[in-house]
């Protein structure tokens, strides 16, 4: 396909071994709804994966932490296989708002944008080919449709699952382990004799008794059990080493090298059963911990990533709701509509929590119904709270909202719903406060206790409790 245009950066710094790529344009920018979970740093799990990974406005990838080469290209359609000597290389869709950036994991937006052209769903082939002075990546950009097609992995340098952790580090300290990785540096061919390991150790700022110096840890206990001396001195440690497996002794005097892979610490030593366990997990974390980020990536965008126009009606296939109304999860509406009741939301007040006015319950609201046009599913129950209504609403005829058979809710002449709250409490809306206060039901229509007209003996100085002497104003 054609090449449409490109950019190049020859001194790219990434940083916490983490190549990034983000929109360079805001997220509000109309383009397609995918999961959730797609977005960046939505799920836990390890960054980057095996080789890269995209989501909604964002793709990274593994890096070194110095310069690098990047060039970015954008082709109106799938460019051939050019695996060539790149070393890895993986082919991921990734949602862009139109424009693309090179950035840092501490940074915003990409800088510089590269203009990819519309919001839409894009394909990206990363590839990456390892150099000594600075990595070389190129990422191709083309817009494809959706849905989208998973994740594919065509060239890697290394293992899907990774080297395991033995555990020796947590077990032996960090003074052994640093020796041991002393061998390895000092062995440029095969083996080190102990004249190697302090040229080496002088060569890198280390002083030239630095294996005469005491041994900062106590290891007496595991000496012990691998059937050595204590080491007193950071020289014993070779010793020490050799018996747990991690390096191997070779003639006299002996040339030390290191052994691959080594025993598990859990399995040459006597550890508490909870130590083992947590070593144990640690292991398997660093084994499969970029596979299981690969899968994850897959199983979003493969089975629940279909992209949806923003103009498209619910995703459940049913009619399209009112702009004022949003689904939420909780307890079914009683009017048999998709959305659902909204448990306790905080009710605002003006006044501060520490003042003691501050309300102190909720309100039950039902999210369709916050803000005009009020939806007219739902009249009563316990987001109405006996909000005015006409008689002709056209929730009176509602199934199973005001006015349905079996309903207590009744719409009066006046203009208002009236329903059957909990606890048996059946009160106007205007008597609401003072039937909360008294703790009783409250009439909802006049006489007492009779049907028909609006009680009018009802009066603010006679709510308060007759037991209650009134205390006067000073």
């Amino acid at each position: 396909m054609t090449l449409l245009r490109g950019f190049e950066d020859n001194e790219y710094w990434p940083e916490y071994g983490t190549f990034l790529v983000r929109d360079s344009v805001p997220h509000e920018t109309v383009r397609p709804r995918v999961d959730p979970l797609l977005a960046e740093y939505a799920v836990d799990s390890q960054p980057c994966g095996s080789v890269a990974r995209g989501g909604d406005g964002w793709l990274d990838g593994t890096a070194t932490d110095r310069h690098h080469a990047v060039r970015l290209e954008l082709h109106d359609g799938p460019p051939g296989p050019d695996a060539g000597d790149w070393a890895e290389v993986v082919e991921t869709p990734m949602v862009s708002g139109g424009a693309v950036g090179l950035t840092m994991v501490t940074g915003g937006p990409g800088r510089d944008p590269f203009r990819l052209g519309g919001p839409g769903l894009y394909r990206v082939r990363f590839a990456r080919r390892l150099a000594d002075e600075g990595d070389e990546y190129r990422l191709q950009f083309w817009p494809v449709d959706a849905p989208p097609e998973p994740p594919r992995w065509v060239k890697r340098s290394a293992a899907l699952v990774e080297k395991g952790n033995p555990g020796w580090r947590e077990a032996l300290g960090s003074p052994a382990m640093d020796l041991h990785a002393v061998v390895y540096a000092a062995a440029s061919e095969s083996s080190a004799s102990t004249e190697d390991i302090v040229a080496w150790a002088v060569e890198h700022r280390r002083s030239a008794s630095w294996l005469d110096e005491p041994s900062p840890d106590d290891l007496s206990e595991i000496a012990g059990q691998l059937g050595v001396a204590a080491p007193v001195t950071r020289g014993d440690l070779l010793p020490l080493l050799v018996a747990a497996g991690l390096l191997a002794a070779e003639g006299d005097p002996p040339r030390y090298r290191v052994t691959t892979p080594p025993r598990p610490a859990w399995e040459a030593l006597r550890l508490p059963a909870e130590r083992v366990k947590t070593m144990r997990h640690q292991d398997a974390r660093s084994r499969y911990c970029a596979a299981a980020s690969d899968l994850v990536a897959l199983v979003l965008w493969a089975g629940r990533a279909a992209p949806r126009s923003p103009s498209a009606g619910s995703p459940t296939g049913s009619a399209p709701h009112p702009p004022s109304c949003a689904t939420s999860s909780g307890t079914p509406c009683p009017s048999g509509c998709s959305s659902r009741w909204n448990r306790r939301t905080p009710r605002t007040s003006r006044w501060p929590w520490w003042s003691g006015r501050a309300s102190r319950g909720g309100r039950r609201r039902h999210r369709r119904c916050r803000s005009r046009p009020r939806c007219p599913a739902v009249t009563s129950g316990p987001g109405d709270r006996g909000r005015p209504r006409r008689a002709d609403h056209p929730a009176a005829r509602h199934p199973g909202g005001v006015g349905a058979p079996g309903s207590d809710a009744t719409a009066t002449a006046a203009g208002r719903c009236t329903a059957a709250r909990g606890r048996g409490r059946v009160r106007r809306p205007a008597d609401r406060l003072a039937g909360r206060r008294a703790g009783r039901p409250r009439p909802v229509a006049g006489g007492p206790g009779q049907p028909g007209t609006a009680d009018p003996g009802r009066h603010r100085a006679d709510r308060r409790r007759p037991d209650r002497p009134r205390t006067p104003r000073r």
